[in-house]
């Protein structure tokens, strides 16, 4: 994200940072927000926030299956940041100083043993539905319900935080971390409540812009596919629960790619022109400094499978997954300012040769 002065905002993921000392306890990690003027290349740190809570034993540093994390998202103006067991939203300008905060009341949730089996019966539902073998589920329930012992305070008051172009937070209810929420609690940048968000079977929202919701929801077949979802901008001013359209947009045959052009082009996602690559299309956002692309190809198709063998390969072999993110990076350092097709040229050298 680029803030109006020019600076890159570069807020934290959620990477793992293992420790090498047993401490046995909850302990809340903070992670700085930065931000970077490419120009002179200073990094001004914004501000240090709480970022993760995660368990400090035996295994490492983990969040365990139910998730308590801050998280913040960027618009011209600064960013906004939220702490999943607080009711509260709080808003910065470009300098990190604190402008506005916004609560709501909720009464909160608690893990009883009734919510402790729901939570573990879905879960053991949605893993035999995926195909995990019966073993493998067994000792995952044991160790979920080591976890579930574990865990302090009552459910996340939410799951997930989107930060769209106005400065909008878009608060998504707290759902299992194989669930995408239903609904999304819209608060503006001055504190107010506009609204609430249905986004019945999304499996992943992509983008917010000011009217519109980038998501990916499974076809008929059960496949993802992505679609352009319009938000009426008459109703939120209401306050009343926001409705949603669907365009409809999926992708299934490059007939098609004229039309989607259009509809990325209007949530202010460019197309830079042939990758070099048959039956693959990518655009991104913000010329220059690319922060979020969009991959398209066929369903099923070739590239499909190619890029799902690869990941596979990734995932079974670490030699292979440091190599490529060096790769990735030496192409990123000497083509920095967006030429495409020279930077997937050589990854892809890269990844033929390994």
């Amino acid at each position: 994200m680029t803030l109006s002065d020019g600076r890159l905002l570069l807020i934290p993921g959620d990477g793992y940072s293992p420790v090498a000392e047993t401490r046995a306890e909850w302990v809340f990690e903070t992670r700085p927000i930065l931000a970077a003027d490419l120009e002179s290349g200073t990094v001004d740190t914004l501000a240090d926030l709480p970022h993760l809570r995660r368990w400090y034993g035996s295994r490492g540093a983990s969040p365990g299956p139910v998730l308590v994390k801050g998280t913040a998202g960027g618009f011209a103006d600064g960013f906004a940041w939220s702490r999943a067991d607080e009711r509260e939203v709080r808003w910065y300008d470009g300098s990190g100083r604190l402008e506005q905060v916004a609560r709501w009341e909720e009464e909160p949730v608690q893990t009883t043993v009734a919510w402790r089996r729901r939570f573990a019966r879905e879960y053991e539902e949605v893993s035999r539905s995926r195909g995990i073998e019966e073993p493998v589920v067994a000792d995952a329930l044991v160790q979920l319900e080591e976890e579930l012992d574990r865990y302090e305070g009552p459910v996340p008051y939410w799951s997930y935080l989107h930060v769209d172009r106005l400065g909008n937070a878009w608060v998504g209810e707290y759902t299992p971390f194989w669930r995408t929420p239903e609904r999304w609690r819209v608060l503006t940048r001055d504190g107010i409540l506009i609204g609430w968000v249905r986004t019945s079977g999304v499996v992943a929202i992509l983008d917010i812009t000011d009217d519109r919701i980038l998501a990916v929801r499974h076809d008929e077949f059960d496949v993802p596919a992505v679609e352009d979802d319009r938000t009426d901008q008459a109703v939120v001013r209401t306050g009343r629960t926001i409705r949603i359209r669907s365009d409809s947009i999926r992708v299934s045959a490059r007939a098609r790619w004229p039309r989607w052009q259009v509809h990325m082009a209007s949530l202010g996602y460019d197309y830079p022109g042939d990758i070099g690559i048959p039956d693959h299309r990518i655009y991104g956002r913000d010329p220059g400094v690319r922060r979020f692309l969009v991959h398209v190809v066929d369903a099923h198709g070739q590239r499909w499978r190619d890029l799902l063998r690869f990941r596979d390969l990734l995932r079974q072999d670490p030699e292979l997954a440091t190599t490529y993110q060096v790769v990735k990076e030496r192409a990123a350092s000497r083509y920095p300012t967006g030429v495409r097709g020279k930077y997937t040229s050589l990854v892809s050298s890269a990844v033929d040769h390994s």
